[in-house]
């Protein structure tokens, strides 16, 4: 499985949305780690254009303190490669903020076909 690793820094009193890019057929597993000092103050959702994908209900955010918080939605990726945007707001009006965000999609599945020919050879047919 494709495994994504990114670290993002947030400004006090800001919002950010960042562009990430991931291959493969479905969102299998989304972890967002708070290292300790936001005290639930730096919120984070992920995004495919307007659907949010993690958290499930519109509207909400994943924030933490020293914790990883950990999904998996199992979300189909409607293209491969394709454009997530990871959407974080700082509410701490003094210091910025970080999080690492863990993504794994799963595989595309490439299926290879093989057939014996007349003359007795295996022959490897490629899908379209």
């Amino acid at each position: 499985m494709p495994f994504y690793s990114w670290y993002f820094l947030v400004p006090p009193r800001a919002e950010r949305a960042y562009e990430v890019w991931v291959e493969g057929e479905a969102l299998e597993t989304v972890e967002i780690r708070f290292p300790p000092g936001p005290c639930g103050l730096l919120k984070v959702a992920v995004f495919y254009g307007v659907k949010q994908i993690v958290p499930l209900e519109e509207g909400t955010f994943v924030a933490g303190d020293d914790e990883a918080v950990r999904a998996e939605p199992h979300w189909p990726l409607p293209e491969s490669p394709c454009r997530l945007i990871i959407y974080a707001r700082n509410e701490d009006e003094v210091y910025p903020h970080e999080f690492h965000l863990r993504l794994q999609t799963k595989a595309k599945e490439e299926r290879v076909y093989a057939r014996l020919t007349e003359e007795g050879f295996l022959e490897v047919v490629l899908p379209a």
